[in-house]
């Protein structure tokens, strides 16, 4: 009698361990789901800078106390120092990518921005912010007819 008492209080605890994986996942599916839905209903541009020529990928950076290191890395490449040195940890937004403007510092030189990518059939996201002045309507296949 006292085993099976046992068996039917571990079936239950197994049983509500699988309900509440099973509920967490679609919670979290959703939840992701959502988010997808509100970045993509943001303003699509294009993310790449010519400061040295053809189109190149553009530095981001995820964390809000870099936005004034990539603006003045950003500003000398602008004003034709090509050497440049930056204070940040790099992330890169490849040339040609599509990303999705959140908003606009004060001032209107940093944008936030989000975008999403396929690695080994995933989708995942980044988001950071980037030189304003980097983001463009057209892409660089568009870009790359004038050279």
């Amino acid at each position: 009698m006292k085993r099976n008492r046992i068996f039917i209080w571990m079936g239950a605890v197994f049983l509500l361990m699988a309900l509440s994986f099973v509920s967490l996942d679609l919670i979290f599916e959703h939840e992701s789901q959502s988010h997808e839905s509100f970045v993509k209903s943001h303003k699509k541009m294009y993310c790449y800078e010519t400061y040295s020529g053809p189109p190149n990928p553009v530095l981001f950076v995820t964390d809000e106390k870099d936005i004034d290191s990539i603006k003045e890395y950003y500003e000398k490449i602008e004003h034709g120092n090509l050497n440049a040195t930056f204070n940040f940890p790099p992330s890169f937004v490849p040339a040609n990518q599509q990303v999705y403007v959140l908003s606009y510092d004060r001032d209107s030189s940093v944008a936030k921005i989000e975008f999403y990518y396929l690695v080994r059939g995933y989708l995942n996201s980044a988001a950071g912010y980037v030189y304003a002045h980097t983001l463009h309507k057209d892409s660089t296949k568009m870009r790359l007819k004038k050279y």
